[in-house]
């Protein structure tokens, strides 16, 4: 919708009277909404419902009934809460809204609170007369409250990201604080820091959308002596040659061998993320390394807090982008990824004794992980942990006779622990649970126990610690006898053997000296056995087309072939086509580890979003309302910023090492002519074709991911409609839901999944797999 900038004159307005209705959904990790409310929405018959109104969702009948919010506000129940605020003049708002995962304001999706956080505000379009708010609470109960705005551009510090300053430290550090927009789109925006001693720091900023936040990095400039335990800054956002805000923070000044926070420059989306240290008080080359992952609802601070610091141990925690964040998958993963390699570069220690532990979330983050990248810690330790979405968390299951689920169920297979258990065998493993944990059962330690017993896996221990819950102290973390296995374990770095299965090389292809580049069948697990004696390398693959291999390597057996390769310096790339193996190369343009999909994939290399110019007025609007509504939740989820900008804008280039998402469709989108000129794929007002089957509707939308047209390593995505019904469907996939996985292609409609594939090695629908629901 075209946004109103009016400022309001009455004071905040507390939503204590709405409706409610539950009951009219399916919980759960799935693909695919089931949602009679958001069938009304997408069908725009929604309307103003009424108390007693009825809305029929399999073999219920719920009703809409009235709700009244408690002393402090909280309006109880889940499911759906509508609330109507009348105003005698349009005006600019600031929403507050806790607990929701999702609103619409007179329509339009913004992004909710779901954790009930409470530094969620959002600028808001108010009209005059009766304004509609329909938000989704799926905790129990939720709030809301509507404030004044008297400035369009201003700074909030509810919700900063800041290191702490080490007294050592010397240059600038990294920052994040939140910028609020209630005006147009900005551009142009600047930082400025103020040390106490006078001197500043000026740094340009990202843009921040119309009627929106944006958490920006910014430079923290440092003094050049430290003294006292804080150090106030001054910040100055600068619109032009006009200061437009004012506001302090502090940060903690700390000596290297304190518990500690660091910030970097993350490549997912070029956001600020924190880490917290706790260094080893002996600080050496030989030291151990480990990475700990935190469980839901913890801080990394409070993480790295939770053990006593160590003479020869340098804990590192992540964050997961948030305490919920992403169950240490998907963006959660590449977080703990990225904090590893800054922490590898800058931390003293034995690159051969580099772990990993966690608890709860965390241990499950453990399993996950440490499963997927075995060549990288030579222990893994989880603590309480869980073993998948599906033995604990709400895993979604397909049902039979639906090729369609099955395709995207595969799409799922980095979240499978147990189907790569055996990449464990090379790390030493520490099992710890207490057996009285009302939280994650004792059971799915148990259940990890028998599958390394299974495999005959030579190095784990196990330890229930007797009625203990699921926290029993800082011992739940820091225990003895764990450290102690992580203490004594190495990483061989150029193993004779391996045995390296992936769910899928886009999430996890190097094993050591040897790299699964591609698979045969898309979306199904690859596994390699190998053995080199001195430059000979023989063994066994599973689904795997295309293998490299680090030199030396002058002779090669493969599956029972000889292959013969060249002498030579460079790795080695073998290829399976026909069923036998020969020397090849890496193709420029095909599926590689870096830019193979699936969808989700396209949530890194510092993505940005592509609205549309060239649809009707309505068309674009809703595209870019989507945009905004992700880049939101993607900072309420991952505490994360994303570029916004529009097709004319991309297309006069300055984003070409990056990835793309695009909004819109074929007849929208100006971008898509040049970014999917060679796909088989396309959505257009009323169809989507997929090679030379069409499906029509207005209802339908599609989740595509590609390669980059001319970049072998990036990717574009689109979230692609059909038309308005299609465009309300794709506001409400499992974008952002941890556990939820699309392949390259999706196609939803109303009545759930459509059609799904992956594409083949030369991204070509012939070499790929696909799955049609009748």
């Amino acid at each position: 919708m075209l946004p109103l900038f009016a400022f309001a004159q009455q004071g905040p307005i507390e939503i204590r009277e709405a409706l409610a209705i539950g009951g009219v959904s399916r919980g759960g990790r799935i693909p695919v909404p089931v949602d009679a409310v958001l069938d009304r929405i997408a069908a725009g018959t929604l309307g103003t419902p009424k108390e007693g109104d009825v809305v029929p969702f399999g073999d219920r009948m719920p009703a809409w009934r009235k709700v009244s919010a408690d002393k402090d506000g909280w309006l109880g129940g889940n499911g759906y809460v509508f609330a109507t605020v009348d105003l005698q003049s349009a005006a600019t708002m600031m929403l507050e809204a806790q607990g929701d995962s999702i609103v619409y304001v007179n329509g339009v999706p913004r992004a909710g609170d779901p954790y009930a956080t409470g530094y969620v505000r959002l600028p808001v379009s108010l009209k005059a007369g009766l304004n509609r708010l329909l938000f989704v609470s799926g905790r129990g109960r939720m709030k809301a409250r509507l404030t004044p705005v008297n400035k369009n551009l201003s700074l909030d510090t509810a919700d900063t990201t800041l290191p702490d300053a080490l007294t050592t430290d010397r240059g600038d550090l990294l920052g994040g604080v939140v910028v609020l927009n209630a005006g147009p789109a900005k551009r142009g925006l600047r930082m400025r820091v103020l040390l106490p001693d006078g001197r500043s720091r000026e740094s340009a900023l990202p843009s921040v959308p119309a009627l929106s936040l944006r958490k920006v990095p910014f430079a923290l400039p440092l003094p050049y002596e430290f003294t006292g335990t804080t150090l106030p800054l001054t910040l100055e956002l600068r619109d032009g040659a006009r200061t437009v805000d004012t506001t302090k923070i502090e940060l903690r000044v700390r000596q290297p061998n304190e518990i500690h926070r660091r910030t970097f420059l993350s490549d997912v989306d070029g956001s600020v993320q924190y880490y917290a240290v706790n260094p080893a008080q002996q600080p050496g080359p030989e030291n151990v390394l480990a990475l700990t992952l935190h469980g839901a609802s913890v801080e990394a601070q409070g993480q790295a807090q939770a053990y006593k610091s160590k003479e020869d141990v340098s804990i590192v925690a992540a964050t997961n982008r948030r305490p919920y964040g992403f169950d240490w998958e998907e963006i959660g993963r590449l977080d703990a990824l990225e904090v590893l390699d800054v922490a590898k570069r800058t931390i003293p220690h034995d690159p051969e004794r580099v772990v990993l532990t966690g608890h709860s979330m965390g241990g499950h983050g453990t399993w996950s992980v440490g499963t997927l990248y075995p060549d990288r810690f030579a222990a893994i330790a989880p603590s309480a942990g869980w073993v998948s979405f599906w033995s604990y968390a709400g895993g979604w299951d397909p049902e039979p006779g639906k090729p369609a689920d099955m395709i995207v169920r595969r799409a799922m297979a980095p979240s499978d622990t147990l189907g790569r258990l055996d990449n464990t065998v090379a790390q030493g493993v520490y099992v710890l649970h207490g057996d009285a944990d009302d939280n994650v059962p004792v059971e799915q330690a148990r259940t990890m126990k028998a599958a390394l017993e299974k495999i005959a896996h030579p190095d784990f221990s196990y330890h229930e610690e007797p009625k203990a819950g699921h926290w029993w102290g800082d011992q739940s973390v820091d225990y003895p006898d764990l450290f102690a296995m992580l203490r004594k374990r190495r990483l061989d770095p150029n193993p004779e053997t391996i045995d390296f299965t992936t769910p899928n090389p886009a999430v996890s292809s190097r094993a050591w000296w040897a790299t699964v580049e591609a698979v045969t069948e898309q979306g199904l697990p690859a596994r390699i056995r190998l053995k080199r004696t001195s430059a000979s390398v023989e063994g066994t693959t599973e689904n795997v087309a295309r293998l490299t291999l680090k030199r030396p390597v002058r002779t090669v057996s493969l599956d029972g072939q000889s292959v013969p390769v060249t002498a030579g310096s460079a790795d080695v790339t073998l290829v399976r086509e026909g069923g036998r193996w020969q020397e090849g190369k890496v193709p420029e343009y095909g599926k590689v580890p870096a830019a193979m999909g699936p969808f989700k994939a396209v949530f890194a290399h510092k993505v940005v979003f592509v609205v549309p110019t060239g649809g009707t007025p309505q068309e674009n609007y809703a595209a870019a309302d989507h945009a905004r509504y992700d880049a939101e939740t993607l900072y309420v989820r991952g505490n994360g910023g994303v570029d916004i900008v529009t097709d004319a804008e991309l297309l006069k280039g300055g984003f070409e090492r990056r990835n793309v998402l695009l909004y819109g469709n074929a007849d929208t989108n100006k971008a898509w002519a040049r970014l999917f000129k060679d796909s088989p794929v396309e959505v257009r007002r009323g169809r989507v074709r997929v090679g030379t089957k069409t499906v029509t509707g207005t209802d339908l939308g599609l989740l595509l991911v590609r390669r980059k047209p001319g970049i072998p390593d990036c990717l574009v995505g689109a979230l692609a409609p059909t038309g308005p019904a299609g465009a309300a469907r794709l506001v409400r996939v499992a974008t952002f839901t941890s556990g939820v996985a699309y392949p390259d292609w999706t196609i939803v409609g109303s009545k759930g999944l459509v059609g799904a594939g992956f594409f083949g090695n030369d991204w070509n629908l012939g070499t790929g797999v696909s799955g049609w629901n009748p």
